[in-house]
């Protein structure tokens, strides 16, 4: 099972790849994806490469409604529940 802080670690580190170019090494809590630059496509492709790598399943619209709406803290909570949930399952 991933850990939480795993999780964290591991969407920093697929946003930071969608948005391609940031030198960030690490994504903060209050940072908005599209503020950041990100698009529709790369919200598409962040979405699937998080089921992918992290082996859940996400309600596609409360992802997306997620980085619309809220910032990486937000997003890293709905995957950690996603994730608790599928563990319970």
């Amino acid at each position: 099972m991933t850990s939480h802080s795993d999780t964290r670690e591991t969407l920093s580190r697929l946003w930071l790849n969608v948005l391609d170019g940031s030198a960030k090494e690490q994504v903060e809590d209050h940072e908005r994806f599209f503020q950041c630059g990100g698009n529709s496509i790369g919200a598409i492709r962040l979405y699937m490469e998080t089921e992918e790598r992290l082996a859940v399943m996400i309600d596609s619209a409360e992802f997306l409604g997620t980085l619309a709406e809220g910032d990486f803290g937000d997003l890293v909570k709905l995957t950690n529940a996603a994730a608790d949930a599928a563990a319970s399952a």
